[in-house]
């Protein structure tokens, strides 16, 4: 499967900021974050990002000139705020017309690895929550993600819709999907029972786009290995992917739109891929740099083994190394690879997904996939 030459979508223009209004983007230093900021600035929006440390500001305003962000001066204020902490969650909050709530302490190059994924994931949830509430914020854009509703016990499900959920019983579940799943159903839970601030959740599939940052999602390492050789057969396994100046676009979208209220949004752009498919591309348009990605792929019954004993292979599949049983991605245990449903936001919102060329996306060779 080819993947189309990058091409501007033909969509609705976004609407400019008229009043000079403030975004709260948490996790502004990271992958999409950056990206949000981008698109922000351009509106003529103030943005105000959360770090988690401050030494980390002149790096991402660098970074944000680099992506062709200009002027950004005052328009650009930084807080320092942790997911896993009280402080600086009111004052970064406070004066703020939107949140977008893009921040998650699952990262693959982030120093301290074993967090507890889970429950930072869902008290930081409920932090930004709490400090928007607070502030009046109109609305909270959250970034979830398609394993929010990808895992069933029937796994045979063709087709998945903003309406599904993944089955939180199946004991399999790895903690970044649940964390995921749970941290987006605590945000629904507190705006039903809070009363506000509105609120949106966007789904993205495997997110791709050209890296910037040192910081970014568990399966950019995946396509790194790729290239390094260090994978030398491809698992058995399909994936959505996303532009992630389309995801970006899409929280915009969300955050202002008033038919964008109490929804959830698939974000895909085209059919699932495999990852075979990907290194595939990966070899034909890399060239030299793509030679290493792997030409075979690896059966089923070899990457449950390997999964056993490998942590990167039992993320990869998501399976609990611990129990020695799977719960497996489709098509690993499917007949057919899943599918998204993402014509809720065409509908809605007026949106269309650009297919990404993974050269174009690679920039200096660093092709990215993030998995939100």
């Amino acid at each position: 499967m080819e993947i189309p030459q990058l091409q501007m979508p033909m969509i609705r223009p976004l609407k400019r900021s008229t009043q000079s209004q403030q975004v709260l983007v948490t996790g502004g230093s990271g992958f999409l974050g950056m990206y949000c900021i981008l698109q922000l600035l351009d509106l003529g929006y103030r943005v105000r990002c959360t770090v988690r440390s401050l030494t980390r500001e002149p790096e991402v305003r660098r970074t944000l000139e680099q992506m062709g962000a200009s002027s950004i001066g005052a328009s650009l204020s930084f807080i320092e705020a942790d997911l896993s902490a009280d402080p600086g969650w009111d004052d970064a909050a406070a004066g703020s017309s939107y949140v977008l709530h893009v921040a998650s302490p699952f990262a693959v190059g982030q120093k301290g690895g074993n967090i507890d994924t889970i429950g930072i994931a869902r008290s930081g949830t409920l932090r930004v929550l709490r400090a928007a509430h607070e502030a009046k914020v109109k609305r909270l854009v959250i970034t979830s993600s398609f394993v929010a509703m990808s895992y069933a016990r029937d796994m045979d499900t063709a087709e998945f819709t903003e309406a599904d959920w993944s089955d939180l019983s199946i004991p399999t579940l790895t903690a970044y999907v649940r964390s995921k799943t749970l941290a987006e159903k605590d945000a629904w839970d507190f705006v039903r029972r809070k009363g506000g601030p509105e609120l949106t959740a966007v789904n993205p599939t495997v997110i791709l786009g050209p890296v910037m940052c040192p910081d970014y999602s568990p399966s950019i390492s995946l396509i790194q290995r790729m290239l390094d050789g260090n994978l030398p057969l491809a698992p058995k396994l399909s994936y959505g992917i996303v532009d992630v100046r389309d995801v970006a676009d899409l929280h915009i979208r969300a955050m202002t739109d008033p038919a964008a209220n109490g929804e959830r949004f698939v974000a895909i752009a085209g059919e699932t891929m495999s990852i075979y498919e990907i290194a595939r591309v990966l070899r034909s348009r890399l060239g030299a740099h793509g030679a290493k990605a792997p030409r075979f792929e690896m059966p089923n019954w070899a990457m449950r083994l390997l999964a056993l004993v490998s942590p990167a292979a039992s993320a990869i599949v998501g399976m609990s190394a611990l129990r020695g049983q799977s719960c497996l991605r489709p098509p690993m245990t499917s007949k057919t690879a899943a599918t998204y449903d993402s014509s809720l936001s065409s509908r809605k919102l007026d949106t269309t997904r650009r297919f990404c060329d993974l050269q174009a996306a690679s920039g200096q060779s660093r092709t990215s996939l993030s998995l939100p």
